[in-house]
């Protein structure tokens, strides 16, 4: 079972992803490329324009080693959060 938390908003997966590509030293150009997206897209989901998707979830749990669950049950959150 998935717990959301009721006390306050929860963290949308583009903040967890920029601390992601932070702690690998990766630089944007380098995170996009290994996901297999543009830049331009990488930006918008740490900016939390754009979503995380199943195909982005699991190229995120390769270049990061945190599971495509963590990635989906993140952006599932966010999106429950906000009535999307």
């Amino acid at each position: 079972m998935i717990r959301y938390p009721k006390n306050r908003v929860p963290t949308h997966p583009g903040s967890h992803l920029r601390r992601a590509i932070s702690c690998r030293g990766f630089t944007r150009e380098e995170a996009a490329d290994t996901i297999g997206i543009s830049p331009r897209h990488l930006s918008a989901i740490m900016a939390r324009r754009q979503s995380i998707t199943p195909h982005i979830a699991v190229q995120l749990e390769k270049m990061s080693g945190v599971s495509a669950g963590f990635w989906l049950n993140s952006q599932l959150a966010w999106d429950r959060w906000r009535g999307a």
